[in-house]
């Protein structure tokens, strides 16, 4: 077995042994270990990679005040006593006082995360859509969810994280929300966010914890806004394969960066007019 790569630990951060583990969302993204969110920064540039991660003067995380209704349907799903326990429903006050009873009902559930009607509304809409679809529904009942594995690449020894969302012993299942859930729009999102890359760190996550080799990766795919519209695709094994290569090739990629403690940014190479501004 490949030792971990002790480089990559020096820059904080708590270090879970490779298994697999019962922690919170806001554990998993504190710790040490290289998921699909920091390969996918890394390829913008190692530069972006290290400001995010690594730089000790990065100006502390600001939580977005504007509320992601995705998310929000994602922990209602998954994790429907967190969604109870986190949120709270804001009542629309009005009249005489209007403030004060404002004020008042934040006091009273002060740590809550206030979610509007028309929000809360949105939110059911999406879940009401997913359960209603045969079989987005099945790819979800009987799971175990958002759980946080740990293993160390083979090839690199870098220590590597995922979080599946879906977790069955035949397959594993991705939730994902959507400003258009039809097929021939999703499959752009998988390249724009590397989702093929997610699929196949997940697998190997699995594979080195669990010793299951899962060949099945699905999508649970549905949109944020009226109608809902929800479906269900299955990933194609070559997406997988491709996306394997690339997390592989950065992971080398990375190690270097780590070796020699250098994070350059953009490559210098010759430039020309964009395609789209050249004559014929």
């Amino acid at each position: 077995m490949m030792e971990l790569y002790q480089p990559q630990l020096k820059f904080g951060g708590k270090v879970y042994q490779p298994g697999v583990y019962d922690i919170s969302n806001e554990e998993y993204h504190a710790s040490v270990g290289i998921s699909r969110s920091a390969i996918s920064e890394f390829m913008i540039s190692p530069l972006h990679y290290w400001d995010r991660y690594i730089n000790p003067d990065k100006p502390p995380f600001k939580k977005s005040k504007s509320l992601d209704v995705g998310a929000a349907a994602h922990v209602y799903l998954l994790e429907n006593e967190k969604f109870h326990a986190t949120y709270k429903v804001m009542p629309k006050f009005s009249g005489k006082g209007m403030k004060a009873k404002k004020e008042a009902f934040e006091a009273e559930y002060k740590g809550k995360t206030f979610i509007s009607q028309k929000n809360f509304d949105n939110v059911m809409g999406i879940v009401k859509s997913i359960e209603s679809h045969l079989t987005a529904k099945k790819l979800i009942e009987g799971a175990v969810y958002e759980k946080s594995i740990y293993w160390i690449d083979e090839d690199t020894g870098l220590l590597c994280k995922a979080r599946p969302d879906i977790w069955h012993s035949t397959f594993i299942a991705d939730l994902k929300t959507t400003e258009c859930a039809k097929a021939n729009k999703f499959e752009y999102s998988l390249g724009d966010y590397d989702y093929h890359i997610q699929a196949a760190m997940i697998l190997d996550a699995v594979k080195a914890a669990a010793l299951e080799e899962h060949m099945n990766y699905f999508f649970v795919a549905a949109e944020t806004k009226r109608p809902y519209p929800a479906a269900s695709y299955p990933l194609n094994h070559q997406s997988i394969y491709q996306g394997r290569d690339e997390y592989k090739s950065e992971l080398y990629k990375m190690k270097e960066c780590f070796t020699k403690n250098e994070w350059p940014g953009y490559e210098d190479r010759e430039i020309g007019l964009a395609r789209n501004r050249l004559k014929n």
